[in-house]
């Protein structure tokens, strides 16, 4: 829940939320794309690669990258504005014909 909602969870009524009759699926390896123009070892800046989010794999311990995140402020620059968080899981639903793609961090 969001620790700055205007109810906290003990107040939402389960009854009046919406039904939700979908699948979700769920993903431990997510590919990304992204530009760092100041680090020229890749074409132009832009890079590709695999952000983790595994419980277990073969019986190895369990693998949680760390992402920075823009913490939708804007009255700080550079990486003042963004928040270091380990990634827990991806997940994708549909609803309502929206693709939503979420994931749970720490």
């Amino acid at each position: 829940m969001d620790p700055t909602a205007a109810i906290t969870r003990d107040q939402v009524n389960l009854f009046m939320c919406p039904v939700f009759d979908c699948s979700i699926k769920i993903y431990c390896l997510v590919p990304i794309t992204y530009d760092a123009p100041s680090d020229q070892s890749g074409i132009r800046g832009v890079h590709h690669d695999i952000i983790d989010a595994t419980l277990s794999w073969h019986n190895s311990p369990a693998c949680y990258d760390c992402v920075f995140m823009d913490n939708g402020g804007t009255d700080k620059e550079g990486f003042r504005c963004l928040l270091v968080v380990r990634i827990l899981l991806f997940l994708a639903f549909s609803y309502r014909d929206n693709e939503c793609t979420c994931m749970f961090v720490e």
